[in-house]
Formats: C-alpha cells, structure tokens, sequence
C-alpha cells in the first residue's frame, strides 16, 4: 500500500508517517548493513510526497544505533556557493580528526571551508576531495559514518565533485550515504555512482498516496474538524499529494477556498500557486522576512535585519516561524519546505529581486556571494559589476573551486562592457583553464576555440593558443598538439617567457610523435631564448629539457646534470613534463640507480598525491611502477600500473591512455598473463597510433617482443623486434 511520511508536507507539525511500510523497512535494512559495509541509498519523489521525512527517519534510524551522522539540507539559493554543502557537513566534526590530514590536504580543506586564507596561486582541487575521503575513513574508524544529505539536486557543484570523489573510492569502511532528491532531476553525482563506485546503490521512488491513505493523512493532522464530503473532495482534488492535500486543508477551514454545493472545490490550478497564496496571507512584515531569506543563500537573523534595515524584521522573522515558513536554529535560518523558498522567490516582480538583490549586495560580507548579488541586480553590462564576478571568481579558485569559478568569470565576461573586448576575452580564456582544472576537459576546448577565433593578435591569444595546445594534445594526441603550439609559434611577438614555453611545448610534442630530429632545435631554441633572457628559473628548465632529449638520442646519459638542475630547481610544483626532478628520477632509472630512482618517485608520488595533483599523477605512477618492476617487486608494480592507467582515465588526460597500457602490459607479461598482456599491447598499439605516440608504441613493441621470445616463438619474435629497430631507428629514440 502507498504510504507517506508527512514532516516534509506539514512545516511545523509532528511527524507522523502514514503508510511507507516498505521504504521504512529498507531503510532500517540499509541502516543495518553499514555494520558489514558500505551503502547508499536515494529516495526519489515529486515534490510533496515525503522524502524529506523519510530521510529524516533514516538518520534517526542511525542515531538511535549509535552510528555518527554528517548532514546538511542544501537550499536552491545556495546552489551557487562554492563547498556551502561540504562545509555544513563538517561543522561538527572534531579538530583531532582535521590534525590526522596531511598537510596538504588539511590546508585545502582549510581554505575552501573559509577557515584559512589562501597562500599562492596554486590549485589542485583534489587535495579538497581526499582531505574530505581521509575525514570520512577517520570517523568511520571508530563506528559506521551516515552522510545524510536532502534535496542532494541542490548541492553546489563543488560539494558535488567533492563527494563524488569520495564515493567512488569507498572501499570497505563503514561509510552510508542517504540521499533525497527530486525524481527526474539527473545523475545523483556528477558522472553519476552506479557506473564507476564500489559502494552498492539503492533507490527508492515514492508514488503518490491511495485514497485510503490521503483520507487517514487528512484525520492525522487535521482531525475531525472537515466534513466527509470535503474530505472525499480533497482526497481527489490533492490527486495524491499529501502536501497539496493538507495545505488546501487548513485553507478550506480558514474559509480561503470554497466548498461550494455541488461545485467542488475552487482551488488554485498548481501545487506552487497553493503555497504562494499561503504566503501572501503571512502579511507585509513576514512576507519581506521570507522573501529576504529566499534571496540569500545562507540566510541569518542578523543578515535579514541588515537587509532589511528598519522594517520590522524581527517580528516578521517571528511570524514566518510561528506559520511554520521558516525555521530559526540559533542566528541560521531555513525553510521547512524548498517550495516556501522558491515560492517566495518567483513571486517577486522581477524589479523587486533586483532592487532586493542590490541591497543583499550592499550588507553582505563574502566577496563570491556579493558577486552574484551583483549581478542578479544588473540590468547590462559594467565595469563594477564585471569587476566583482572577477574578484568572486579568483577567490573561488583560490578556495579549490575551479567550477565555480569558471562559471563566475564566464559571468564577468558577459557583464564586460562591449567597448571592453580584450577584458572579456581574458576573462573567458581564465575560465576556461578553471574548467580544465575542473576535468571539462571539452568544455574547455570549446572555449579556448571561441577566444582563438574572435580574440586580435596580442599576449591574451597567445595564451589562449598555448592553453589550447595541450587541451588538444592530451585530447588528440600530441601530433594535433604541435600543430597548436606552431600556430602559438607564429604570434608569439617578443614575449620571451611565453616563447620559451612554447618551444619546448613543440619539443616535448614533436619527439613523442616524430621524432628527436625534429624536437631537438626546438629544445635548443628554447635554451637560448632562456640563456639571453638571464632568468634561472627559465634556464634551468630548458637545459633539461635539451639534455633529456640528448640522453633519449643515446649520446650518454646527462645524469649528473641534471641531477645538479634537480638539486637547485625552486619550481618544484611547474609542470610535470618539464619538472628536472622527474626527469632526473627516469635517467636514474635507466642508469640502473634502482634504489634512488624509486626513492624518487614515491617521494614525487607522495607530493603529488597528498595535494591532490591529478595531472601529475600518471606520470609519476608510471615510472614508479617500472621501477618496482626492475626492483623485483612485481605485485607492488602490478599495483602501480593499475593505478596509473585509473588516474590517466580520472584525470581525462586521453593521449596518455598507450603509456597506461604499456606499463600494465609489461609488469602482466613478467608475472605471466600472457593473454591479457598481449589484449593490452594490441590495445595500447591501436592507441599509440590513434594520438601518434611513437615512443609508446617502441615501449609496446619491446614488450611484445619479449613475450614471444619468453615463449620461443622465434620467427614472431623476430619479425617484431626488427619492426622495432627500425622504427627506433627512425625516431632518433635510441637509448
């Protein structure tokens, strides 16, 4: 029998469940399976149908076991507010619990939540995402852990990508995530949980209520004051819902819907417009309270009397809570319904919210919110304006926000006056590194290809070329890469920095997919811009690049130098392609230092790792891996490779997928799976020519050679590993 709970349809009232006796039990069945592992489970309904206090059930479900419960109730107007949802559920958590992070990952955790301000320029937001991973396996250490959060649909995109993180690598701690949300409103996450994550996933939607129970629903809370006839009517007028069914209940007894003979019901056409008209009854002083509140996305006692100023705020905010529109938890106060919100919102005349808005603007304190106040009140472009969604946005990526703040400064470049383009074209190719920071890897493709095709010949295209230049490398492989970079090449004026960054973009680009012959003047052009230029910093980079692509053409390993460039490099956290750490860890290698190559990278794994540097993380894990190969230990190897091929996936970095498959298919054949190593090397093959990465494809034909030759299949053998010398041969990439 269909069922509800009603504290979500009745604000203020007991919560009294009617029905519901299957969903009841499944959440004492997922509640009950924390103990064994993890879990989650959706509850999906149309507004008014009760999820909200079955979510509510669950966690007292969980409470009354003892288990620890992390939860927050994300409105619309927060939807917006970068880690406004991460940051209700770690309100309560224990400083001891932050002390056992990382450094790294404490500090990110620190700054996106507002309680430390950002240092440098840096961003790498997945330190956020492991620093919330290692809070959730901390408390779940000592008993299972509920994340609770209601209408999830409402999260903030951060908080999204944050818990999104989580979930998927929930292996087998105790760790529940109960979840409401509107049917039909997308995945539940981004990417969604129920393709990639571990942790088992059900949803329950709930249908609206049979005649039997609106009828017992109506008696629960209304009691005997309604005629049977006007109870039948609003049994089949609600059409199920008991929200719509109780609000046009107590309006039928507070004569403001008519019961006329033989007529029916008069009621209001939607569900919306019911509880609008509930509102405007509230009256002026309330009404101005709700409608403040609507606006802000965390509103407060002290907020709303500063919007308000001189009006009678505080009555009205008692009215509102004494109408069960809003609840008042200490100085935070919320909407019992997110209907009484957006109600409240849309009923505003469209002047209204702007001068509404525009007054938010002027009290409120935090510089992202003040931004979009800002602009929810502009009626066209301005400098002010443009110029707040710009300082929203760089404080949103300093807080590990990258989405956000893409969003905010595509924002800005709308509000950029006409007479403005440059402006605006710097501030879309900033977000557009934000969304490549964020993983919208083709998102920012697209925009980069839009400034590209509008933007005039000058630093700002010439930034945007270079940016497009790896998006499209780790898209559609390197070749495509170079020819980006050489279009940088061709306009890059006598910006200096900006040369050498692009001589050895084309280096790096060409001798993965042509050859040492013709990287290698790129490499040297670059060391000369450098050397002329007298930055350090800039030389120290170039010179290893020359050496490295030297030591590639088996002129002798530049070991020692650099290995010195490693010592004395500051940019420790540059990219890693260019990295003399990194590049000294590979020469190591090679030169059979075994011991201090992996010492090496795990200390570069650990680094990158602990921060949360995704795009590093391949790199590294794939030298790691091979290291722990020739060191002997083949299960830690396997293990490596593994990981390198998921974060070369996670990471979205496509033209690195042949490298992944290389290193996984040579630690398989020295294990002896045969079979699967020789899948992953066609596999890798097909790659390798599809992004034209010629080195990955020596690495894959070596490998492959090497099986046939372990299995004395001779003549196999032999035709590969001379398919093999030649094609060394002809690259140049003879070490």
């Amino acid at each position: 029998m269909a069922g509800v709970s009603t504290g979500e349809q009745v604000p203020g009232q007991e919560h009294l469940i009617v029905g519901r006796a299957a969903e009841l039990e499944a959440l004492n069945t997922f509640v009950d399976s924390l103990e064994r592992g993890p879990a989650m489970l959706v509850l999906e309904s149309e507004p008014g149908l009760g999820k909200t206090t079955l979510w509510r059930e669950g966690l007292q479900a969980a409470e009354r076991r003892s288990f620890q419960i992390l939860e927050c109730r994300p409105a619309q107007a927060e939807a917006q507010l970068a880690f406004s949802g991460l940051s209700d559920l770690l309100t309560d958590v224990p400083e001891i619990v932050f002390d056992e992070l990382p450094i790294p990952q404490r500090r990110a955790l620190d700054v996106a939540l507002l309680r430390a301000e950002p240092q440098d320029d840096e961003l790498f937001p997945r330190a956020v995402a492991l620093g919330f991973l290692g809070v959730l396996g901390a408390l779940a250490r000592s008993s299972p852990l509920v994340v609770g959060i209601d209408d999830v649909h409402w999260l903030d995109q951060a908080s999204q990508r944050v818990l999104a993180f989580a979930v998927r690598r929930v292996r087998n701690e105790r760790i529940g995530v109960l979840l409401a949300r509107r049917a039909e409103t997308g995945p539940v996450f981004p990417g969604d949980v129920d393709d990639e994550g571990r942790m088992s996933v059900t949803r329950l939607k709930l249908s609206a209520l049979d005649n039997d129970d609106v009828e017992r629903l109506l008696r629960n809370h209304l009691g005997g004051r309604l005629e049977r006839r006007s109870m039948s009517r609003l049994r089949h007028s609600s059409g199920g819902n008991p929200l719509l069914a109780l609000q046009l209940g107590r309006a039928l007894l507070a004569g403001e819907v008519v019961d006329e003979d033989g007529l029916g019901l008069l009621i209001p056409a939607t569900l919306q417009q019911v509880v609008a008209d509930r509102l405007l009854a509230l009256g002026a002083p309330a009404l101005d309270v709700v409608q403040a509140a609507s606006a802000l996305a965390r509103p407060t006692t002290a907020l709303i009397e500063s919007v308000l100023e001189t009006r009678p705020a505080r009555d009205g905010l008692a009215a509102a809570a004494a109408a069960g529109v809003l609840s008042v938890d200490g100085d935070r106060v919320v909407f019992t319904h997110p209907l009484l919100a957006s109600a409240a919102y849309s009923q505003m005349t469209t002047v209204d919210r702007r001068r509404l808005h525009a007054r938010i603007a002027e009290v409120i304190d935090d510089v992202e919110e003040r931004g979009r106040h800002l602009a929810a009140a502009a009626e066209r472009p301005g400098k002010v304006v443009a110029a707040a969604l710009d300082a929203a946005a760089l404080r949103a990526r300093a807080r590990y926000a990258p989405e956000a703040a893409a969003e905010l400064w595509e924002a800005a470049a709308r509000f950029t006056p006409e007479d403005q383009p440059p402006k605006a074209w710097e501030r879309r190719l900033q977000a557009a590194g934000c969304l490549f920071e964020a993983g919208d890897v083709a998102r920012s493709r697209v925009v980069l290809e839009e400034i590209s095709r509008v933007a005039s010949p000058g630093q700002t295209r010439v930034r945007t070329l270079i940016r497009l230049g790896w998006v499209v490398a780790h898209i559609d492989g390197y070749e495509v890469g170079a020819g980006a970079f050489q279009r940088a090449l061709e306009e890059v004026g006598d910006d200096v920095t900006a040369e050498v960054e692009v001589e050895e973009a084309l280096a790096w680009c060409l001798h993965s997919s042509s050859g040492l012959a013709e990287a290698e003047p790129h490499a040297r052009r670059a060391l000369a811009l450098a050397e002329a230029s007298g930055d350090p910093r800039l030389v120290a980079r170039a010179l290893t690049n020359v050496e490295f692509l030297a030591s590639l053409a088996g002129r002798g390993l530049a070991v020692e130098a650099v290995g010195r460039v490693a010592r004395t490099d500051v940019s420790s956290r540059s990219e890693i392609l260019v990295r003399p750490d990194w590049l000294h860890g590979m020469m190591l290698t090679w030169d059979d230092q075994l011991v201090a190559a992996r010492e090496r990278f795990f200390t570069l794994y650990r680094e990158a790792a602990d921060r949360g540097d995704e795009q590093s993380l391949p790199f590294i894990l794939f030298h790691l891996a091979r290291t722990e190969l020739l060191s002997g230990d083949w299960t830690k190897a396997l293990e490596r490779a593994k990981e390198c091929s998921e974060t070369i996936r996670s990471s979205g970095q496509a033209s690195e997928r042949p490298f992944g498959c290389t290193i996984e298919a040579l630690v398989e054949a020295h294990l002896g799976a045969v079979d699967s190593a020789l899948s992953t090397i066609a596999e890798g093959l097909e790659m390798a020519e599809t992004f034209g990465v010629v080195s990955a494809r020596l690495e894959l034909l070596a490998t492959r050679g090497f099986i046939e030759l372990s299995l004395g299949r001779n003549e196999e053998a032999d035709r590969t590993l001379t398919d093999l010398a030649a094609a060394a041969e002809t690259s140049g990439l003879l070490e």
